[in-house]
């Protein structure tokens, strides 16, 4: 999908290519395959959802598969974005749809379930924040044929070397780097990011949905002044992603913190056991959590490094150059307290394992106490189990209670002489 932000306005423009495995024999996917590409523009009509509910149906069977149309969960994720352009302006669907009975030329897919050929709508030339999001070729074709320069593949972000990283081409900073994203559910992700500045533009290529963007695109959604540029979007990027990690740290530290003190909890409600199975699981998560916020707080360390050697050829004003100083003293701290927490789960993860040690050890001494209190009584049963002839207390008429006298103080002194030395 490719969202295109205007001065005074935003347009979003997307487009699914047809997938290889869609159903293309059944005429009501047919239908929803051939609709093609939507461009929602500030002077229509029509709400976002209406063009959302139109681009999904209800009764549509491709839609109700997961992953048969390309960009559905970028669509999902962009609602809150969308919500907000409805409430700006109206909106009006403009829909390119193939002529029944057209060849694969004209948008249907030839046999053996080849893509078909679609063109992208008009991309307005005074756009200042192109956003790809999980693009497809036609989509990156057409970035690149308006503005002039290549947009990198996911296999060249996802290169760690720097100098594939933070480097100039054909007059373009290009500028990747790792963000967390799904940091609130139970398996956060990194993704690269890569930001890409020429002539006052700014195109950001992305395979996830990091939560500053959709933050920011709502916001330039509902207010995008005229006199705003590519580099103060990057900026005000920049800056949220600063911020969202900042809160995740926090968040992240607080339930350390909580952890922590089920660990050392010096009284154990309930059945007077710890789940440290439970607890493993939560200090693992943790764990995960707080290495990907440093590695992701390191990349964009890097990124705004590059930024303030760059500062010169980029043009920054001076308070752009104060701002970026500014987030890398907080991006350095933040690798900081993060190099903190993780030191506090390894401990954390350390303690916990001592605990189930101690608890496996008390188990295992209550074996050893039963083991050595049990042997002498098992000697004085052997003792009278043998088969002499001449055994006096066999006839004795107090044999029996003697023998079982001598066991139970057999078991005793043992059991004394532990608590005497307190090894109970």
């Amino acid at each position: 999908m490719l969202a295109v932000f205007t001065p005074n306005g935003a347009s979003l423009v997307r487009s699914d290519l047809v997938r290889s495995d869609l159903d293309m024999t059944d005429p009501e996917s047919r239908s929803a395959a051939d609709q093609g590409f939507e461009t929602l523009a500030p002077d229509t009509h029509t709400s976002a959802s209406d063009a959302t509910q139109s681009y999904l149906q209800d009764d549509d069977p491709a839609s109700s598969a997961q992953e048969l149309l390309r960009g559905q969960d970028a669509l999902r994720s962009q609602d809150f974005m969308l919500a907000q352009v409805a409430e700006s302006s109206d909106a009006q669907v403009q829909s390119e749809a193939a002529p029944d009975g057209a060849g694969p030329a004209a948008g249907r897919p030839e046999p053996g379930g080849r893509r078909r050929q679609i063109t992208l709508p008009e991309l307005p030339s005074n756009g200042v924040w192109f956003d790809l999001i999980s693009p497809t070729p036609a989509e990156a074709k057409a970035v690149e044929a308006l503005l002039g320069f290549e947009v990198p593949t996911r296999e060249e972000m996802q290169e760690i070397e720097p100098s594939s990283r933070l480097y100039e081409e054909s007059g373009a900073r290009y500028m990747t780097a790792t963000l967390l994203c799904q940091s609130e559910t139970a398996q956060p992700r990194l993704s690269p990011v890569t930001f890409i500045l020429r002539s006052g533009k700014l195109i950001t290529v992305r395979y996830d949905e990091p939560r500053p963007f959709a933050i920011l695109g709502a916001k330039l959604a509902r207010n995008c002044p005229a006199t705003v540029t590519g580099l103060h979007v990057f900026m005000d990027l920049l800056e949220a992603i600063v911020d969202r990690s900042a809160d995740t740290l926090e968040r992240l530290s607080a339930e350390v913190d909580n952890t922590s003190t089920r660990v050392f909890a010096t009284t154990r409600s309930g059945t007077g056991k710890v789940d440290f199975k439970h607890i493993l699981r939560g200090v693992g998560r943790r764990g995960d959590l707080c290495s990907k916020s440093r590695e992701s707080l390191v990349s964009i360390g890097r990124l705004l490094l590059y930024m303030q050697n760059e500062g010169d050829t980029l043009k920054l004003t001076k308070d752009m150059r104060a701002q970026i100083k500014s987030m890398s003293r907080d991006v350095t701290s933040l690798t900081d307290h993060a190099s903190y927490l993780g030191d506090k789960v390894q401990f954390l993860l350390d303690a916990t394992l001592g605990l189930v040690t101690i608890d496996q050890n008390d188990v295992i001494k209550i074996f050893a106490v039963l083991s050595v209190v049990l042997m002498p009584p098992t000697l004085v049963a052997s003792m009278y189990g043998m088969n002499f002839k001449f055994m006096p207390e066999l006839e004795w008429h107090f044999g029996y209670p003697m023998a079982v006298v001598l066991m139970l103080l057999a078991a005793a002194l043992p059991y004394l002489f532990f608590r005497w030395k307190k090894w109970l």
